[in-house]
């Protein structure tokens, strides 16, 4: 077989097939290796809150790979609580256009639009497609509950907490929430029922000494 003036064998041929595939393998797992050494220094200066550096690496990782969502939700997290929403807002977004049934961007967009900025409707929206891809979700009941308090929707969010605290027993915020709720409303004994609940659980000290203050108030 003639290839560019020189003869080449059917072996000769199979060898270099070889050799090509073995340089494009090598090359693609090294820029696999590249963008995830990125994201591991990325997220290991996001646990140790240096926010900057995470931001710095992530925007390394997602030039390697711009369809890596972890490194998107992770830079999401990391605009939120560098104070810079709309940007977290905007990679939200952009990761629901990528996934539009991504439970992370779909719970970020509720805490971004339906709470901080108290779009409720929008807010529920995201909830309950949550909710259609996950009936079991109770973030989204959590978060419908929050909308509702804060909206003086009292009905509605004392069943999504109380759904929520069926749905995951360990979620003792939803305690939390209801007694802050029921406390409001001067509602006190129920106030008091739901503090003392969420005692019950594993928190910190800090947490902990408030409630008993907050306990203390209400039972006077």
């Amino acid at each position: 077989m003639l290839l560019g003036g020189y003869v080449v064998l059917p072996e000769r041929i199979n060898e270099l097939f070889i050799i090509t595939l073995l340089i494009f393998l090598s090359a693609c797992a090294d820029k696999t290796s590249s963008y995830l050494k990125n994201f591991d220094k990325a997220r290991n200066f996001y646990i140790n809150k240096n926010l900057n550096k995470a931001i710095l690496y992530l925007d390394k990782t997602l030039k390697l790979n711009p369809d890596y969502q972890p490194a998107l939700i992770l830079l999401g997290k990391a605009y939120y609580y560098s104070g810079n929403k709309n940007t977290a807002k905007e990679i939200f977004h952009k990761l629901l256009d990528k996934n539009p049934d991504s439970i992370d961007a779909l719970t970020w967009l509720v805490r971004i639009e339906g709470i901080d900025e108290n779009k409720i409707k929008k807010g529920l929206e995201y909830c309950n497609r949550i909710l259609k891809n996950d009936s079991d979700n109770y973030m989204a009941h959590f978060f419908k509950g929050m909308m509702y308090d804060i909206n003086d929707k009292t009905k509605q969010a004392i069943i999504e907490y109380n759904t929520a605290l069926q749905l995951e027993k360990i979620i003792y915020l939803a305690h939390i929430q209801l007694g802050n709720l029921y406390e409001r409303k001067g509602l006190k004994d129920k106030a008091v029922v739901h503090f003392k609940k969420a005692l019950m659980y594993n928190i910190n000290s800090v947490e902990k000494f408030k409630l008993k203050e907050k306990i203390k108030e209400n039972e006077k």
